[in-house]
């Protein structure tokens, strides 16, 4: 069955990239490239009003790390009026270039969200991923700053192969999932489009994406998500089944626990060395890690969507060792100072 599924994606596939920008295309990776979406000096006046804003840093449902986000607008509500104002004149011709481009798709402008990657923050790039919802507009604001560079993974290459069936299948695999490449030189895995200010790309959910690490200075990109699937724009993600899985390439073994909302750690499972296992899941569950020597906890994870994850731990002896000593310290410090 899930053959048959990805056969006819693939075939859908097909007839979707005639359309698109035919270097891309070539390229393997099925992009459309907009010159000019909006003007350097409308950039601009995005950038200065997202400044004075406050950026929501709640984890990334990606690699919860701090997201540096804001919403100007989301599941039919205005989120920061400021910066809405300004994209509101736009919203008929953006919504017009999509159509003209995927006409079969309904494109319904469904979240719109504007992010800030900087040297400065721990928020420097983003790993590979895939998107939820059909179809993304991805804006460059600005381009002064070094690294930080978007990058397609793609889909004729070995990765790209595997990446495509795996996000039709809505899996993340942990061999595109934890990859962020470092550099800027296109290759057969990696393509880097370079953007001016104000260009944007237009992809579907099926490419894999991400940035590369900011080097120095700040960069902003304006995101356009259309078509995101029912259960997101009704605010059902917490009823949508994912899985996770956990995987221990380190040299212990590690005992999951999962964390019941109502109090107390329930235990899941245990992991020896090099050992994966896949635990169904639902948005907002949290899993805890202990090093099952030591009883530290290692690692807490949070679902942050309703899509497949992978979570990697590795640690071996001489991290608990640490751990160990930084829990004694703490003690000793607290017993004298108190």
């Amino acid at each position: 069955m899930r053959s048959t599924v990805v056969g006819f994606f693939l075939l859908a596939s097909v007839q979707w990239v005639a359309g698109l920008n035919e270097e891309l295309v070539d390229a393997g990776v099925p992009a459309e490239i907009w010159r000019q979406a909006f003007t350097p000096e409308q950039c601009k006046e995005f950038i200065d009003v997202a400044e004075k804003s406050q950026w929501d840093t709640s984890p990334d449902s990606i690699d919860y790390k701090d997201m540096y986000q804001i919403d100007l607008y989301n599941k039919g509500e205005v989120g920061n009026a400021e910066l809405y104002a300004l994209l509101e004149p736009h919203v008929d011709r953006i919504t017009q270039w999509m159509k003209d481009r995927f006409p079969e798709s309904e494109n319904s402008m469904d979240w719109v969200f504007l992010r800030k990657y900087s040297a400065s923050l721990d928020r420097k790039g983003l790993q590979a991923h895939v998107d939820t919802n059909e179809h993304s507009l991805n804006v460059a604001l600005n381009t002064d700053f070094e690294g930080g560079d978007l990058f397609f993974i793609r889909q004729d290459s070995d990765v790209g192969k595997l990446g495509l069936e795996k996000a039709l299948g809505n899996d993340h695999p942990a061999v595109i999932y934890s990859n962020v490449p470092q550099g800027v030189e296109n290759s057969t895995t990696y393509l880097y489009p370079y953007m001016e200010t104000g260009q944007a790309y237009a992809h579907g959910k099926a490419l894999w994406h991400g940035i590369t690490t900011v080097m120095s200075g700040t960069k902003f990109s304006l995101l356009f998500f259309f078509d995101e699937p029912d259960y997101i724009k009704e605010g059902r993600e917490e009823e949508v089944e994912s899985k996770a899985v956990f995987q221990n390439s380190g040299q212990k073994t590690y005992d999951v626990f999962w964390e019941n909302p109502e109090g107390g750690l329930r235990p899941t499972f245990s992991l020896a060395p090099g050992q994966n296992l896949a635990e169904r899941t639902r948005k907002g569950h949290t899993f805890v890690v202990k090093d099952r020597e030591t009883e530290n906890v290692v690692q807490t994870f949070r679902v942050g969507c309703a899509c497949d994850h992978s979570i990697h731990f590795s640690y071996n002896s001489l991290f608990s060792l640490f751990l160990s000593f930084f829990f004694f310290l703490s003690f000793f410090l607290s017993f004298f100072l108190s």
